[in-house]
């Protein structure tokens, strides 16, 4: 056989071991390695040595080991035999891989059984040269990548439906994402395979699942499954929708009503509080009117000459007049008169303490009243007839106590009628002062004028019955 004088690659490019099929050199051969690649004599099964990317003129210098092997002489020309295996080290990528088999797994959310396939791309390089010609190689002329990946099928298919087997144990995982998590099921499935690959010399690059799949009748029940999941959330979601809206109306409807009954209890406060100050305000309008009703009769008694006390013994003087006794019985007239004049003024005695002073000064006309023989200086008063009460006892007034003497001719005093009562508030009984015209506690209007009972005694405000004769109060 003719000895080669220039030594290089011959294969394709999907071809990462390739023998040469020359076996004859000199040691002035040249020897040519490209990028990406390596070179490796072979002497009877035994590795010598190794070249790299560059061009080499064969000599014992640069073949140290095989030199050593065959003893090659030095200097000149010398013929030997060996094996040379040209190793690509470049990439071989896009190289498809797929399960053999289906993997049999239970979907905790379906409550199914399915069985999952998968398969994607991949590629390879040689990461050991050695490895690779020692565990793979061996005596064949070549080695592809699509025969080295025939070597490690079976182990890609395995680990990836183990993998996948143990993702869909996890109770929250279910068939429909799977896909979401292709990316990190590649990247865990790739450094399971890297730690077998490892051992041969080859690397794996990069491994990519593409679509993970069950049989169309499987996909078909997860579909219904799914629906039936959708329909029973939406049914949920509805029902705690409508639960939500109700406690929502329920809590509005609440509101509302709190909202109403403050609003009608404070609407009810303006309201007291408005009667009250219209009340009050009616009052005072009311205590007012009588106030200038009063004022207005004082300066028309003041006018006309005489004032309320003249007003009151000319009323008695009137009643006594108008009685039928004096036509009759002039003499008993004459009798009675002094006691009315005497009554007019132990009226005017215990009225003037609780009246204003616009109705308790002395009688203008009337004088300060008279009793039986007392001074006459009032041109109403009836002038001294001898011998006219001769003979006349005076009536005996039952209020009045009975005089010291026994003598009927001693002037008569004048009675002495107690203080008046203080008055009291004939609503609460509060006790008020003498000029006031409403209790300070209730509001109550309170009456000045007094009531005077037919005996003479002034009846107090809490009074119904007079304490001296029984008679009921005027109203």
């Amino acid at each position: 056989m003719a000895l080669l004088d220039v030594l290089e690659y011959e294969g394709g490019n999907d071809i990462l071991v390739y023998r040469a099929p020359q076996t004859d050199f000199n040691t002035h051969s040249t020897l040519v390695v490209r990028e990406s690649q390596e070179a490796i004599f072979f002497r009877d099964g035994k590795m010598l040595d190794i070249f790299g990317p560059g061009r080499y003129v064969l000599h014992t210098g640069n073949i140290p080991l095989l030199s050593k092997l065959i003893n090659l002489p030095s200097g000149g020309v010398s013929p030997f035999q060996c094996e040379v295996y040209f190793v690509n080290r470049a990439l071989a990528l896009n190289h498809k891989w797929g399960t053999s088999s289906q993997a049999r797994v239970y979907d905790h959310t379906y409550d199914l059984i399915l069985t999952i396939g998968a398969n994607g791309t991949m590629g390879i390089r040689i990461a050991d040269p050695r490895k690779v010609l020692l565990s793979i190689v061996g005596t064949e002329p070549q080695l592809t990548a699509e025969q080295c990946l025939e070597y490690f099928r079976e182990n890609i298919s395995m680990k990836v439906k183990e993998y996948i087997a143990q993702a869909m144990r996890q109770p929250d995982m279910d068939f429909m994402v799977l896909d979401t998590q292709l990316t990190e099921f590649s990247q865990k499935v790739k450094e399971l395979l890297n730690e077998e690959f490892a051992d041969v010399g080859v690397e794996i690059y990069n491994f990519l699942i593409n679509n993970i799949h069950v049989p169309e009748e499987q996909y078909e029940a997860v579909m219904v499954m799914q629906q039936k999941r959708h329909y029973q959330r939406q049914k949920e979601f509805d029902m705690r929708g409508d639960l939500q809206l109700q406690m929502l109306k329920s809590q509005g409807d609440r509101a509302t009503l709190k909202v109403d009954a403050e609003g009608e209890a404070e609407r009810r406060k303006i309201q007291a509080v408005t009667d009250a100050e219209i009340a009050n305000m009616q009052i005072d309008l009311d205590a007012r009117r009588v106030e200038r009703m009063g004022d207005a009769a004082a300066h028309a008694r003041q006018v006309q000459g005489y004032n309320w006390a003249d007003e009151q013994q000319a009323d008695v003087a009137k009643t006594y007049a108008a009685s039928g006794t004096p036509q009759n019985n002039p003499a008993s007239f004459l009798a009675q008169a002094p006691m009315a004049m005497a009554f007019g003024d132990m009226l005017r005695d215990n009225i003037e303490p609780v009246m204003t002073p616009n109705y308790s000064n002395p009688g203008i006309n009337f004088g300060n009243g008279f009793g039986v023989g007392q001074a006459q200086t009032s041109p109403f008063a009836m002038p001294e007839v001898p011998g006219a009460m001769d003979g006349v006892e005076p009536l005996a007034d039952p209020a009045t106590p009975a005089p010291e003497t026994s003598d009927p001719l001693q002037p008569r005093q004048p009675a002495q009628t107690p203080p008046a009562p203080e008055p009291t508030c004939p609503m609460c009984g509060t006790k008020v002062s003498m000029t006031a015209k409403f209790c300070p506690m209730c509001g109550t209007k309170i009456q000045q004028e007094p009531v005077v009972c037919q005996c003479g005694h002034i009846f107090a405000a809490n009074e119904k019955f007079c304490p001296e004769c029984g008679s009921p109060k005027a109203k």
